[in-house]
């Protein structure tokens, strides 16, 4: 079975362009002037690296991707957690939290040994 690394590829694509960005702007905005100038390297670099936050996916849209891909795989496991505790949406706050924590204290846990 090949996992399913899509969530965590957008966020490093965004991450690592946005980043890198913010870098190159920063020299750029310390040399002033001089880092425009063809001779300097960092005018190639300043160029390059701003065309990375638009390929592959405008970081706008991975945010938006992102932010939908990865709440849906929270609120999954958020059904699984409140399944696990046995959550009841017609019932009280109260009546939930007396019934979650009588199951999570009634069960036997295995001892473990202190080292």
């Amino acid at each position: 079975m090949t996992e399913d690394i899509m969530l965590e590829t957008a966020i490093c694509k965004v991450f690592c362009s946005e980043m890198g960005w913010r870098v190159v702007n920063d020299a750029v905005q310390i040399m002033g002037g001089e880092a425009f100038m063809t001779e300097n390297e960092l005018e190639r670099i300043f160029r390059d690296s701003r065309i990375n936050t638009v390929v592959e996916g405008a970081n706008e849209v991975m945010q938006s991707f992102i932010f939908a891909y990865g709440g849906k795989q929270l609120a999954e496991k958020m059904l699984g957690v409140q399944q696990a505790v046995g959550w009841e949406m017609d019932q009280s706050l109260f009546s939930n939290m007396a019934g979650a924590s009588k199951a999570c204290f009634s069960r036997t846990l295995p001892r473990q040994r202190c080292r």
